[in-house]
């Protein structure tokens, strides 16, 4: 960001920080709410913010770039709105070079964005698992989210039937393994003729030890049992009372997938969770953020708003941001592995991505090195017109 931004934003505080001592501007709280949306979305369309984006979320489904996204652009936004808050409110009483630390967290910047995209090379087979036909897919890592366990019939459940809806009850037919997590009440599995039953009640899980003790009975108040497909419901004994234990096996086979894959490696779920590509990209975000002050400074005449406008604007600022680099990171991925991935293999639209993001970082830091950034940062200027009408904005307040 240029300099002429910096002295923009630093008048504009202190113009507000003068008329604020002689009473509060009265800034319409819907202009507070449009301005955050018009700086998420500055915020999100950064070339630099592309780059890590982009890396971020290759070699991986939408769904799981959407939520990396969304934690790197909660990670930058937090950190943004964090170190602008502090030279705001200490700019009176420690002196901060704010250019200089720009300056250089420019080289960091352009650091983060190569030491990123080295990674994803160096670490390629880790997100990139050749199968035995030798083609590549994307690996189903603890960073990506571990896939859903599916149950594992014994022997004989193939013919007990899950009981759904009492009026989508036909003929009989033959249990198939279901995931743990999917959905119970699952009509298309049907019972069998349920003429004399009661009215159903909902499913629950009750245990996951044997197929037919895993639901409670769905027809009043006995159960369906086959010998063998196409048969009818009988009556048979109630399940036995629900037992502690069975809700302590159901809370750990429904626990949460990095919980499976904590249990899988025997480390604990929250340092899987620290190792995965999310909570990653949340850091590299906080970290990038520090060194992006000037952004929110640049609406440092915030600060004169009464407290629920400063809430607006941060909180519609942040939400911008996260769905904005959430959406972009999973229309990536949906480009590389549906559009452009479906046609060639994986490997390529995952390198293609690192490559740009390495040549991006190389570009940035020779360009803030010969002080031409300027020209790379497109949002650059899109954030001086910004602060233009702020500045106008309380210039006008001021002769009221």
């Amino acid at each position: 960001m240029s300099t002429s931004i910096y002295l923009l934003a630093l008048g504009a505080a202190q113009h507000a920080h003068a008329r604020f001592l002689g009473g509060p501007l009265h800034v319409d709280p819907q202009r507070a709410m449009l301005m955050g949306v018009v700086y998420g979305l500055i915020h999100v369309i950064g070339p630099d913010h592309l780059g890590t984006l982009m890396t971020l979320s290759s070699a991986t489904t939408p769904a799981n770039a959407f939520r990396v996204g969304g934690a790197w652009g909660i990670g930058h936004s937090f950190g943004m709105v964090l170190i602008a808050g502090m030279f705001i409110a200490f700019h009176n009483m420690i002196k901060v070079d704010v250019l200089a630390w720009e300056h250089y967290g420019n080289y960091f910047i352009g650091a983060s964005l190569v030491v990123c995209a080295l990674y994803f090379i160096l670490y390629e087979s880790h997100f990139l698992k050749e199968q035995a036909d030798g083609t590549l897919v994307a690996q189903a890592c603890a960073c990506h989210g571990a896939p859903q366990l599916e149950a594992t019939p014994k022997k004989g459940d193939d013919d007990l039937p899950v009981c759904g809806d009492c009026g989508d009850y036909g003929t009989c037919e033959p249990m198939t393994p279901m995931s743990l997590r999917g959905n119970f009440d699952d009509s298309s599995l049907a019972c069998g003729d349920c003429e004399g039953y009661e009215s159903c009640g909902p499913l629950s899980p009750l245990s996951f030890r044997s197929r037919r003790s895993a639901f409670s009975p769905a027809c009043g108040s006995g159960s369906c049992e086959h010998s063998s497909p196409g048969s009818a419901c009988k009556d048979v004994e109630d399940p036995p009372p629900f037992k502690e234990s069975d809700a302590l096996e159901t809370r750990r086979l429904l626990a949460p997938p990095e919980e499976d894959a904590a249990r899988a490696s025997g480390t604990g779920w929250w340092q899987q969770m620290w190792g995965g590509r999310n909570a990653k990209g949340a850091v590299l975000g906080l970290f990038q953020g520090l060194c992006c002050p000037l952004g929110v400074l640049g609406v440092s005449f915030m600060t004169s708003l009464p407290a629920p406008g400063i809430a607006a604007f941060l909180v519609i600022f942040l939400v911008i941001s996260a769905l904005g680099t959430a959406t972009l990171a999973m229309a990536w991925a949906a480009l590389t592995s549906y559009g452009i991935g479906s046609k060639m293999s994986p490997k390529w639209p995952y390198r293609i991505s690192c490559g740009l993001t390495l040549t991006l970082g190389a570009v940035w830091i020779a360009a803030n090195h010969y002080g031409v950034l300027e020209k790379l940062d497109y949002t650059d200027h899109l954030e001086q017109q910004s602060l233009l009408e702020q500045q106008s904005l309380l210039e006008q307040q001021s002769l009221l």
